[in-house]
């Protein structure tokens, strides 16, 4: 998986889906400083969080693991609830869970939701994040011309 891509993909898909200039979508920044706090606006920034491998290997030769990933969507607002004119963490909560719950990215498995969790509340600013998990895969590169086997190039999830 190329998670760059998949963050930029994902933070686009979310950010067409809720359509809503107030609030901003964006994959994690490069550097802490374009990660500052918002001011005024809504931010749902969109982070691969960890991948996991499944402990059994598929193969007698070639080594081939699935694994599972996760994606966090980090919420920062400064409103809890929401008012008449800013979606608040609740709000973005429930956007975020309606159009990203079966999305399903390139060489992964639908997302399925995973959780949701307050981070930190720093000079008035709710941090909050929310969790998809989707399935990909782990295969050996080789030029060995020996295997027995055709190796998979990608494997398509349903």
């Amino acid at each position: 998986m190329d998670f760059r891509a998949l963050e930029i993909n994902i933070a686009s898909f979310l950010s067409s889906k809720i359509g809503n200039p107030k609030v901003e979508v964006i994959e994690i920044p490069e550097n802490e400083k374009d990660f500052e706090k918002v001011f005024g606006k809504e931010m749902i920034v969109v982070a691969f969080s960890d991948e996991e491998p499944d402990a059994n290997i598929k193969s007698t030769s070639a080594v081939y693991q699935n694994t599972e990933v996760t994606f966090a969507f980090l919420i920062q607002t400064k409103s809890l609830r929401g008012t008449t004119d800013k979606l608040g963490v609740y709000e973005l909560h429930k956007l975020i869970k309606k159009y990203m719950i079966g999305y399903h990215p390139e060489n992964g498995s639908t997302f399925r939701y995973a959780g949701f969790k307050m981070q930190d509340k720093v000079d008035d600013v709710f941090q909050y994040a929310v969790y998809f998990k989707t399935k990909g895969f782990s295969l050996q590169e080789t030029d060995n011309e020996d295997l027995p086997i055709n190796l998979v190039k990608k494997v398509t999830y349903y």
